[in-house]
């Protein structure tokens, strides 16, 4: 990957800015894409990205991928909002809020992408991976992420569709399934005793660190033969729970 350019949208959030450092860290050069005109980390090519305004800001982005269509392998898409809200609670205007940010940008921006990469021709000028950050919460629903789950349920068949559209272009397309992560965000702010409930019945507290690796193989040739996937990174929560089980006898555990 050394030489490379990834552009990572999001750069400036907690699994953005992780990614961000990993990959500058391989050797690989950043376009960074978030809100405002300063990036978090100033060794990349910073490039504000504002979703209300969606067809100017991706017409934007998919000029900055032209620009740079000879040197970019691949996509990171990190932006997201993670509400906790009853579904009697929700509106109109708070699941459309929701969904334009979780579901409709990512959509779009990478076909702005994949169309930016291969402009008039049938196939990208070199092998490409888009990495789209889901969420475990697709898999189940769970009292109070019902709209969260919904949008990244969406997102994951849109993704899917995607990739097989473009099969054979040489894009891939893949999805991850984070479980919960501890991101001190201020746009999504969580409380603490949540997190000490989510400590004790995990083991511990994933941070965005722990998730880089998986971000840079699925950018990486060495995953060429994986596409069109949505992995889950929570260290096996989504199987079930030990505390769970049927009428069997805890001897033979």
């Amino acid at each position: 990957m050394s030489g490379t350019t990834i552009a990572v949208i999001g750069s400036n959030g907690a699994i953005g800015a992780a990614v961000v450092e990993d990959l500058l860290a391989n050797g690989v050069q950043v376009l960074g894409f978030d809100r405002g005109d300063t990036p978090r980390d100033s060794r990349i090519v910073h490039h504000a990205l504002d979703f209300a305004d969606l067809d100017a800001g991706t017409a934007a982005f998919r000029a900055v991928v032209e620009d740079h269509r000879d040197t970019l392998s691949g996509l990171v898409i990190a932006s997201g909002l993670y509400p906790a809200r009853h579904m009697a609670d929700e509106t109109p205007q708070t699941l459309a809020d929701l969904l334009l940010v979780n579901t409709v940008a990512p959509a779009v921006l990478v076909e702005a992408y994949v169309a930016g990469i291969l402009g008039t021709a049938s196939a990208a000028p070199r092998p490409q991976s888009i990495v789209v950050t889901s969420s475990l919460a697709a898999r189940k629903a769970r009292i109070g992420s019902g709209a969260y789950s919904a949008s990244k349920t969406a997102l994951e068949r849109l993704m899917t569709t995607t990739a097989l559209e473009h099969l054979g272009t040489g894009i891939r397309i893949n999805c991850v399934q984070p479980g919960y992560v501890s991101s001190r965000s201020e746009i999504n702010p969580i409380p603490a005793d949540y997190e000490e409930m989510i400590a004790r019945r995990s083991g511990g507290l994933v941070v965005p660190a722990d998730l880089v690796g998986i971000y840079r193989w699925l950018l990486s040739d060495a995953s060429a033969l994986v596409n069109g996937e949505c992995l889950a990174i929570d260290g096996g929560l989504h199987i079930g729970r030990t505390d769970d089980s049927a009428w069997v006898d805890d001897g033979h555990r």
